[in-house]
């Protein structure tokens, strides 16, 4: 099996121009609101926001946009040596301490190259869109770097990379801080032979998207767009990768979070449409959280919150089954998907609202904001979704189908510019 997993020379901030590396990285660019963006904007000047997201605005042209200016802000960064290269090839371990539920946890990862594959070699399990990816594509066409790197995880069920990189953990890290609540370390991993290890290793893993898919599928578009202009094209240019986080699955650390939907408008007959296929139980807000916070429950259930303390519980009839129910041309495990179920079920059969319906359904991962906006009457009704299991995202992608939108939120997320990769 051929290599598929690379060290790089990483870009990083330079801690002699810059004192507080925190203040000038930002999460993962599809994940900011606008007043986020302005927010990052006003924190440092040296923000990557101005490279990763910046502004548009209303005079913007061929000639002056956002991808120009970053263009412009990255190279002139990299003059003035803002941002400085590393002088040879390493793995980046990273770790990332944080808590969840009350409870503390530490999620490592290797940060590397991973060669882009058109065969199908890297699995995905997400829907995209063509203007977030024509988005990226275009600012890797301006900057020609990766400022974050795709979120990717595999199976270690043998734990040979952790055997591999457990001797640093207790070593000083070249980089330590907190960044949005989290600790953050980064070491090097530069030596030859650990390297060439980490190599063979990872020869014979399957390796799949969790987070990242259109910046991935861009970063295909820009492997296409160089190679029909190199007439020499190797297969080794540095656009035939893509720098990517890579994290096993089978690791306690490795957190999805659920993420609700709410909407506009309720039918009439809502209750008679629901008891065509679930059991409606009235419930208070602490006995749903309790069971939406427990995996190993059986049934496909939901919460359901009205407004006025009104919860409820649903579930799917025992006699029903959701390949029964549910039309699309998908394998079972896909149709049992409960991201599935409330989509086609309940969405689009009861409410009639389709996914691609702008505006109509609002996503959100905090409950509680998604119980404010139904109280504040904005949205008129919620539901709430238990996580979905790393272990269903790896059989549907190997199974090569795409989850329905919005299925996971991979937590905690990666900053960007943290590390670089030069393209």
């Amino acid at each position: 099996m051929e290599r598929k997993v690379f060290p790089f020379r990483g870009v990083f901030y330079n801690l002699e121009k810059v004192k507080e590396l925190e203040k000038v990285l930002c999460p993962p660019y599809d994940i900011i609101s606008s007043k986020e963006q302005e927010d990052f904007y006003k924190m440092h000047p040296l923000n990557i926001i101005r490279i990763d997201y910046g502004k548009i605005f209303p005079g913007d042209s061929l000639k002056n946009n956002r991808y120009t200016r970053a263009k412009r802000l990255f190279q002139q960064w990299l003059k003035e040596k803002i941002l400085v290269q590393d002088s040879s090839p390493s793995f980046y371990l990273l770790s990332q301490k944080f808590a969840y539920k009350k409870e503390k946890f530490v999620r490592w990862g290797i940060i590397g190259r991973l060669k882009l594959s058109q065969k199908g070699n890297v699995f995905s399990h997400e829907k995209t869109s063509s203007s977030p990816k024509e988005d990226r594509f275009r600012l890797l066409r301006a900057i020609r770097a990766n400022t974050n790197p795709i979120f990717a995880i595999f199976e270690d069920e043998d734990s040979l990379v952790e055997k591999l990189v457990k001797p640093y953990f207790p070593q000083r890290p070249f980089l330590k801080f907190e960044f949005q609540k989290i600790d953050h370390c980064l070491w090097r991993i530069n030596e030859p032979n650990l390297i060439r290890k980490i190599e063979d290793v990872f020869r014979g893993k399957n390796i799949f998207i969790a987070d990242g898919h259109h910046r991935y599928e861009a970063s295909l578009l820009y492997q296409n767009y160089c190679r029909k202009k190199n007439p020499y094209h190797t297969g080794r240019e540095d656009y035939n990768f893509v720098m990517s986080y890579f994290t096993p699955l089978n690791s306690k650390a490795l957190k999805i979070l659920p993420t609700h939907r709410l909407l506009k408008k309720i039918p009439i007959d809502i209750w008679e449409k629901l008891g065509l296929y679930f059991e409606i139980k009235p419930c208070s807000k602490s006995y749903l959280l309790d069971l939406l916070d427990n995996p190993c429950q059986k049934g496909y259930q939901f919460g359901m919150y009205i407004g006025k303390n009104k919860y409820f519980l649903l579930t799917l009839k025992e006699n029903l089954k959701p390949e029964e129910l549910i039309c699309e041309d998908k394998i079972i495990e896909w149709k049992r998907l409960e991201t599935s179920i409330l989509q086609h079920i309940i969405i689009e059969k009861i409410f009639e609202v389709k996914d691609s319906d702008f505006g109509s359904i609002f996503y959100t991962q905090d409950l509680e904001e998604a119980i404010c906006k139904v109280n504040s009457k904005e949205y008129k009704i919620a539901f709430f979704l238990k996580p979905t299991n790393v272990y269903e995202v790896r059989n549907i992608a190997l199974a090569k189908e795409r989850m329905p939108h919005k299925s996971t939120y991979f937590y905690p997320k990666l900053p960007s510019g943290l590390v670089i990769n030069l393209l």
